[in-house]
């Protein structure tokens, strides 16, 4: 059967094609012929593949029934020596803007992949040994980080990402030693979500009764 570098350069192939790559690279699905089929191919899983399918099932199980599953989301270019992590509730998920986010990983040639990450919103992996290096990366908007602090999220996932430097705490099978600092990214100006129309006068970024802008930045440094 053809390889997939040619199936994806024929015009109009399916897309999904690029999602096998790095599924295949991984020893999740095996190649099976298939003659009626696009290439002549077809994937199943494999024992690894199935566990690993398993292991994310669970992972999902909320209240005694299976949730519904958003779509993993990947891309990568051959021999790239490191891949980005993104939580798949990022950009509030897969039916708000998670998948402009990811084009745009793509776009700019960031090799990546989603999954239900315990802390944090990014993390840096090394491909050879799928080892977290650099940082614990947390994205949030002027408002949602003072939401955050408000209703005691902040302190919550501050605790948590600390856990992961300090190796109490592992996502799926990474390996979390490499983690050596927690980076914020901030979104939005602070003082441009200033809440000026309550009666109060607190000065709350977003809401009134929320942080003012000098308690954000102190809870930053």
């Amino acid at each position: 059967f053809l390889a997939l570098d040619l199936i994806l350069s024929s015009p109009g192939a399916c897309t999904a094609w690029a999602q096998m790559q790095p599924l295949e690279s991984k020893g999740f699905v095996k190649r099976r012929q298939r003659i009626n089929m696009e290439g002549k191919l077809a994937f199943e899983l494999t024992d690894d593949g199935l566990e690993h399918v398993k292991h994310l099932l669970k992972e999902r199980i909320g209240t005694g029934r299976i949730q519904k599953i958003e779509a993993v989301r990947s891309w990568h270019w051959q021999n790239s020596p490191f891949y980005v992590i993104v939580d798949h509730r990022e950009g509030g998920g897969e039916s708000v803007k998670l998948g402009s986010l990811t084009r745009r990983l793509q776009k700019e040639q960031v090799p990546f992949r989603t999954a239900v990450l315990n802390t944090g919103d990014y993390l840096f992996v090394r491909a050879s040994d799928n080892k977290c290096f650099d940082a614990i990366v947390e994205r949030k908007t002027a408002v949602d980080l003072a939401d955050s602090i408000r209703d005691g999220r902040w302190k919550r996932q501050y605790t948590n990402m600390v856990e992961a430097l300090n190796g109490q705490q592992s996502n799926h099978n990474l390996d979390m030693s490499g983690l050596e600092r927690i980076v914020y990214l901030i979104e939005g100006d602070l003082k441009r979500y200033v809440h000026t129309q309550c009666g109060c006068g607190c000065m709350g970024v977003g809401k009134c009764g929320n942080p003012t802008v000098e308690k954000l930045r102190q809870a930053l440094n």
